[in-house]
């Protein structure tokens, strides 16, 4: 590589960068206080408690148990086993929809909360200085802020593994219940089911909205020392 090709690689990363930082500072300054309140709406209102009993109402709706009903009807007049493969070809059993625009919209949230944390990683990885035999204090600050970025990171990515589980989960007691429609208790635990990933979508979002405010706090704390780590000017980290 040339030497005018070295400046140019040179010079386009330095552009890069700045553009990067300009990102970065209106994410934890502007937005991330912005989506906080989003979160904390949500919580009100789209994910609020009083919605259970809506949501609870679409757990096994009529369509299930008229599916129940036939088999529980078709095992007291035939000699065939409930979990043969023509029997199944003729089912069709409805999801819980309103549950899954929860879940869909929760997905959409901790993408969202990803793809943030991943720029203030790449970020903070700039902005960090090699450490040297003294005045590493502010190198300790933005060590200290790019762990918890990562670990925020790493609870989304953990969240995201377990909204999408909910849908395995539900389809394999949905089969045993069809399988076995007699055993009312695949009743209770689609309802269980149901009821328990509400409440984890909730805790969720609640996470999301203490992340966005925790992590808006703690820039605007140490903002300084992130930007200058080895100014003259310390301050404690908060």
């Amino acid at each position: 590589m040339s030497e005018g090709d070295e400046g140019a690689a040179l010079g386009g990363l330095e552009v890069w960068k700045r553009e990067l930082n300009c990102k970065a500072e209106a994410l934890v300054l502007e937005v991330f206080p912005r989506k906080g309140r989003e979160m904390d709406d949500l919580m009100k209102s789209q994910f609020g408690m009083d919605r259970l009993p809506e949501i609870m109402a679409g757990s096994i709706n009529s369509d299930t148990l008229r599916q129940r009903r036939n088999l529980m009807s078709c095992c007291s007049t035939s000699a065939e086993k409930v979990g043969d493969a023509d029997n199944q070809d003729e089912i069709s059993i409805l999801c819980n929809k309103k549950l899954v625009e929860m879940n869909d919209l929760a997905m959409q949230l901790l993408h969202e909360m990803c793809e943030n944390a991943g720029l203030l990683k790449k970020w903070l990885g700039f902005l960090i200085p090699r450490m040297e035999g003294g005045n590493n204090f502010g190198v300790s600050v933005q060590l200290k802020t790019l762990n918890e970025v990562c670990s925020v990171r790493k609870s989304t990515a953990v969240a995201l593994q377990l909204l999408s589980r909910y849908y395995a989960m539900r389809a394999e007691s949905i089969k045993k219940l069809l399988k076995h429609p007699g055993i009312e208790d695949y009743i209770f635990l689609i309802q269980s089911i149901d009821r328990r990933h509400f409440i984890t979508i909730r805790i969720i979002v609640m996470a999301l909205r203490n992340n966005y405010f925790g992590l808006n706090d703690h820039f605007l704390k140490n903002l300084e020392l992130i930007r200058n780590p080895r100014s003259d000017n310390t301050q404690y980290l908060y």
